[in-house]
């Protein structure tokens, strides 16, 4: 009896670590863990760029855009804008009633990344920053990568505070191994 109830955790403990499921729309397509769920997929700057967020525990998020080949979009300007623009949106996301209960606090500066997305190796850039909320300092770390899939040039930001960084290794990873465009 010991040694069945040992299996059924087994196989509990296992399909934990499997797809939730796959996400598939307009040619783009990956899996992803339980825990983690796809909120938002839309066009924007009038259709020139499609971004897709993945939501994942512990506050992790994963931004997967496609442009055009041929779009001027790259990596360096993309996450420039990103960083220049993150402490407005933390700032908004954590004011609740008019009342202002954090804010990002100036990045410490940035590093070569590296991940393996679609099978190949890919070098990336590494911001680190804090957000600060009801005056206690949280380290973060967002991760961007640019990648050919299929006919599209797709750069991916992956974003978590440190703490949480190897929690959320696997659900980020799962993403990006079986992410295909194709059409």
């Amino acid at each position: 009896m010991p040694r069945g109830i040992a299996l059924l955790a087994l196989v509990a403990l296992c399909s934990c670590r499997g797809p939730a499921g796959t996400y598939q729309n307009s040619h783009l397509r990956f899996d992803y863990l339980s825990g983690w769920s796809v909120s938002k997929d839309e066009l924007v700057a009038k259709g020139a760029a499609r971004v897709v967020n993945i939501q994942g525990p512990h506050h992790a998020v994963l931004t997967i855009a496609l442009f055009a080949k041929d779009s001027l979009a790259n990596l360096r300007s993309f996450a420039a804008s990103m960083e220049k623009n993150r402490g407005g949106a933390v700032g908004e996301k954590l004011t609740v009633a008019g009342i202002a209960l954090g804010s990002e606090k100036k990045g410490t500066g940035s590093a070569e990344a590296t991940a393996r997305i679609a099978g190949e190796i890919t070098k990336g850039i590494a911001q680190h920053f804090a957000v600060e909320v009801v005056g206690v300092e949280v380290p973060h770390e967002a991760d961007f990568y640019q990648r050919d899939l299929g006919s599209r040039k797709v750069i991916f930001m992956n974003q978590v505070a440190d703490k949480h960084a190897a929690a959320t290794q696997e659900g980020f990873q799962r993403i990006y191994d079986t992410v295909a465009f194709n059409e």
